[in-house]
C-alpha cells in the first residue's frame, strides 16, 4: 500500500509537472510573433477561418475526445485538478486507514504466536522434565 500511495504521488507531481510546462509552451507559442513554426506558422498559411472549419472538422471525424487548448476554460481546469486532487486525498486516506487496520491486525497475530511459542516451549519444559523423573524411578 505505501508503494502504491508513493506511485500515485509520483503520478500526481508528474501530471503537475507536465501541466505546467505545456502552460509555459503555449504561453510562448501566444507571446512569440515571428513565424518560427507551430500553431504560429500554421495560423498564418492557413487563415484563421480555415484553422477553425480545419478544426471542427477534425473534431466531428475523430471518436475520440479530443482536448482543445484553445476551448478549455481555466476555471474548469482548476476545478476538474481540485476534484482530482480531493479524490486522490481519498484514497490515499483511505489506503492509509487500510494499511493501519492491517498492521494492527499482523500485530495482534504475532503477539498470539508468541503467547502459543511460550506455551509450548513450557509445555515441552515439563514434558522433559517428567521424562526425567520417569527415567530416575527406573534407575
Amino acid at each position: 500500500l505505501r508503494k502504491q500511495v508513493e506511485q500515485l504521488h509520483r503520478a500526481v507531481s508528474a501530471s503537475r509537472i507536465a501541466a505546467a510546462l505545456r502552460k509555459k509552451r503555449l504561453d510562448e507559442a501566444a507571446n512569440s510573433k515571428s513565424g518560427g513554426g507551430g500553431p504560429a506558422l500554421l495560423t498564418q498559411s492557413l487563415g484563421v477561418t480555415q484553422l477553425m472549419k480545419l478544426k471542427n472538422q477534425f473534431m466531428r471525424a475523430s471518436a475520440a475526445v479530443v482536448y482543445d487548448a484553445d476551448s478549455m476554460r481555466a476555471s474548469y481546469h482548476q476545478t476538474k485538478d481540485s476534484a482530482f486532487e480531493e479524490n486522490l486525498r481519498q484514497k490515499i486516506d483511505q489506503h492509509w486507514e487500510e494499511e493501519t487496520t492491517m498492521r494492527s491486525g499482523l500485530e495482534e497475530h504475532g503477539r498470539h504466536l508468541q503467547q502459543q511459542t511460550i506455551h509450548r516451549k513450557a509445555t515441552e519444559a515439563a514434558l522433559f522434565g517428567k521424562k526425567m523423573d520417569i527415567l530416575e524411578l527406573r534407575a
